[in-house]
């Protein structure tokens, strides 16, 4: 992942806790409910940007299964398949999150509409994508895919 986007999402982490400071004040300010959409959007942020670092950290295990198994070396790419497996599902279960994290502030179709975009991006063609570079690089007899 771009060096950058750790600063941005540590930008974000800072900002949600600032409104999350606000939201904790005994006498709530009058924007009480925009600071709670406010809070939702950068956890959605937050989440997606956490996503893209797990995808990135997996793809590199991917790479280095292809290389293992063009070495023959096939308990070392196993074990890179496993390691790419589980940040591929801790990346979903990030998308998932950060739907979950939009979902919980929806004020119009704006939103609803978004919403479906993000599932449909961030889980369903993850998943899809993820699931069909693993099953391609767990069988020996199918050509390696170039493609991530």
């Amino acid at each position: 992942m771009p060096v950058g986007l750790y600063h941005v999402r540590a930008m974000y982490e800072q900002c949600r806790r600032i409104l999350s400071r606000q939201q904790a004040l005994p006498a709530q300010p009058a924007g009480g409910p925009h600071l709670a959409y406010m809070v939702s959007r950068l956890d959605f942020a937050i989440q997606a940007l956490v996503e893209k670092e797990l995808l990135s950290d997996g793809s590199v295990h991917v790479c280095e299964a292809r290389a293992a198994r063009e070495a023959g070396d096939h308990d070392f790419s196993d074990d890179h398949l496993r390691q790419a497996r589980d940040l591929f599902e801790r990346a979903i279960e990030s998308g998932e999150a950060a739907v979950r994290a939009s979902a919980s502030q929806v004020w119009d179709d704006s939103d609803r509409a978004s919403l479906a975009t993000y599932y449909h991006f961030f889980v369903r063609e993850v998943r899809a994508r993820t699931s069909a570079v693993l099953e391609e690089l767990a069988t020996l007899n199918k050509p390696v895919p170039d493609y991530l």
